[in-house]
């Protein structure tokens, strides 16, 4: 996510609804990491695993190997998120 959105807003939101966070470093000025993100995550003492990935696209295919048959995949936290996935489909 970006550093200027509700980041712990957002986390508490889909708390409980989430199994695995796997939070990617978004790169530019305004990008949060993936460490930052676990930080908030454990201050806010989200439910669920978290890994952290240097990249989106690490993220997100650790997600599609960890994923069952049934499970969902969720990216969100910006445009430049969904963008970076969109561009591996």
């Amino acid at each position: 996510m970006l550093n200027d959105k509700d980041v712990a807003g957002v986390m508490k939101l889909l708390d409980g609804r989430v199994d695995y966070w796997h939070f990617c470093d978004l790169p530019g000025p305004r990008g949060l990491s993936a460490a930052a993100l676990t930080a908030i995550a454990r201050y806010q003492h989200l439910k669920g695993t978290v890994a952290e990935h240097a990249t989106v696209a690490e993220g997100y295919r650790a997600a599609l190997s960890a994923a069952g048959q049934d499970d969902r995949i969720l990216v969100f936290g910006s445009f430049l998120t969904v963008s970076s996935v969109m561009q591996l489909l």
